[in-house]
């Protein structure tokens, strides 16, 4: 079967679905972002304001593979993990590409809500909800070339795991 890997706009669930994925399969639960944490002892917001986003982006370069080389499991990527062709030709290669996707007011509701806040180097605080739909914009086409789709837009973070398992089973497409 290969690994599921979760692929999407900032804060439509992939962290959150893909350890609920994980824990219903029973296999293992791997974060893209915590990965890099862990191996370079720094937070991402770190990463970016010290080092550049493009450093960040090699960064997930040298460990997509990594996770995609684990034993098979569930994979949550970075927001912008697939925005690098290269990334999504291995993510493809290695199992079934999920995009999750939400409206961008919603998005913008969610990280709102988030308490404490997550820091987000794409978004320094204070954004508004225009910021988020312009980056929304310019990252959508990235995540719409995966055949696989879901809207987490008015759904639970246990709604859309179980419509994700339903489709790795064969029960949904």
């Amino acid at each position: 079967m290969g690994h599921c890997i979760l692929t999407g706009f900032i804060a439509t669930g992939k962290t959150s679905v893909g350890k609920l994925v994980a824990a219903t399969l029973r296999c293992p639960f791997y974060d893209l972002d915590a990965a890099i944490v862990l191996a370079t002892g720094r937070a991402v917001a770190e990463i970016f304001a010290n080092d550049g986003e493009a450093v960040f982006r090699a960064l997930e370069r040298t460990h997509l593979p990594r996770l995609l080389s684990a034993p098979t499991g569930v994979i949550a990527t970075g927001g912008g993990t697939a925005l690098d062709p290269q990334n999504v030709a291995r993510m493809s290669a290695a199992g079934r590409v999920i995009a999750l996707n939400a409206a961008p007011h919603l998005v913008w509701e969610r990280l709102r809500a988030e308490s404490p806040p997550t820091a987000r180097p794409l978004l320094p605080a204070p954004f508004d909800a225009a910021q988020v739909a312009r980056l929304w914009e310019t990252r959508a086409p990235s995540y719409a070339q995966f055949p696989d789709q879901l809207d987490t837009s008015d759904v639970t973070p246990a709604d859309v795991a179980a419509c994700v398992v339903e489709m790795l089973r064969g029960v949904a497409a």
